[in-house]
């Protein structure tokens, strides 16, 4: 249903980078992601959606989806799942924002095409209902 690029991190507390890069993924979270009140509750969507796993709390999850170093960053787009994963520390963090402005494009790229069918098809339409239109009132013309 929801087919915005998920940025996921993750992380552990005890991980001094992971502290310092979490800095800078919330700031990144805050100005991409959804806008929520004081409840949790969506105000605005954002752009992206971002999510944390805590590695010690999930270390079997972690483990099973190639979570090897600390911190760690899965990117992942609708329907085609996951388009990326990296370690990342805080020195590489505009690495995340490199990639996910390239997944964004790309989906914007798409979105622009399906635009530009999506209005060929309906100047298409346009046309031809405009020429129906015609046609009939020309045949009530000649009627008369």
């Amino acid at each position: 249903e929801d087919d915005r690029l998920c940025v996921v991190k993750f992380h552990a507390s005890w991980c001094k980078s992971c502290q310092k890069f979490g800095i800078r993924y919330k700031k990144l979270a805050l100005q991409e992601g959804d806008k929520i009140d004081r409840r949790g509750a969506v105000l605005e969507k954002g752009r992206v959606r971002f999510a944390e796993v805590e590695f010690t709390a999930n270390a079997d999850l972690c483990k099973t989806l190639g979570v090897h170093k600390l911190p760690y960053i899965h990117i992942y787009s609708g329907s085609k799942g996951r388009v990326a994963d990296f370690a990342c520390g805080p020195k590489n963090f505009p690495l995340v924002i490199e990639k996910m402005n390239k997944f964004l494009d790309k989906k914007m790229s798409h979105f622009d095409k399906t635009m530009e069918a999506g209005s060929a098809l309906g100047d298409h339409i346009a046309t031809e209902l405009q020429d129906q239109h015609f046609e009939e009132a020309a045949s009530k013309v000649r009627k008369a």
